[in-house]
Formats: structure tokens, sequence, C-alpha cells
């Protein structure tokens, strides 16, 4: 959420686990888990579904668009993926920044 929503430093999330796992980790938690602003954030953001649509359309169209781009360079090979970034393999004939700047 703190990435997607632009909601940074606040700490929202959660964990699902078996108990025995959870009690182990219970100790290692800071003495608050959510603050009052992420009460209020966190349901707000979620029931934001046209965002939500908008924001994922927009990512998949542009992860395409520069997945395309950056296969087109000799030497740059782009492994396939859904997260908001790309993992590439740098080859050793790539031009540098600039010129890739300039070209996109």
């Amino acid at each position: 959420m703190t990435k997607f929503y632009g909601l940074p430093g606040l700490r929202i999330g959660y964990l699902l686990t078996s108990k025995p796992l959870a009690a182990s980790l219970r100790h290692f938690l800071p003495p608050w888990s959510v603050n009052a602003y992420a009460q209020v954030a966190g349901p707000f953001c979620l029931e934001q579904r046209e965002y939500r649509e908008n924001t994922l359309e927009f990512i998949s169209r542009e992860r395409a668009r520069v997945a395309e781009f950056l296969q087109s360079l000799e030497g740059c090979q782009v492994f396939p993926g859904r997260a908001n970034y790309l993992l590439i393999r740098l080859g050793q004939h790539l031009p540098p920044a600039g010129k890739l700047r300039q070209t996109w």
C-alpha cells in the first residue's frame, strides 16, 4: 500500500500464519501495530476501486511498452513479470545511459 497508494510512513499490513508461528513472531512486533492515520487511510484506499483498476491498467500498459523498448535494444534481455518493475539482463554492448535516454 505504501507504493501503490502513495502512503509512505503509514504502517499498514498483516500476516496470515499458523498460531504457533504467530506466537513466536509476536515478540518482534513494535509496541503499536497500526496508528490512527493508517486505520483511516487503509480502508479508504481499499474502497477506491476506480483508482485501483485505472492504476493497474496503466501499469500493465507501461510495463509492456517499456519492456518492448528495452527488448529492442541489442544485448538487453527482459524477463517476463507482473511487478511494477522489470528484471533485465544487460549485455556487453549497450549504448551509454545518455543515449538510451535520447532514444526513449
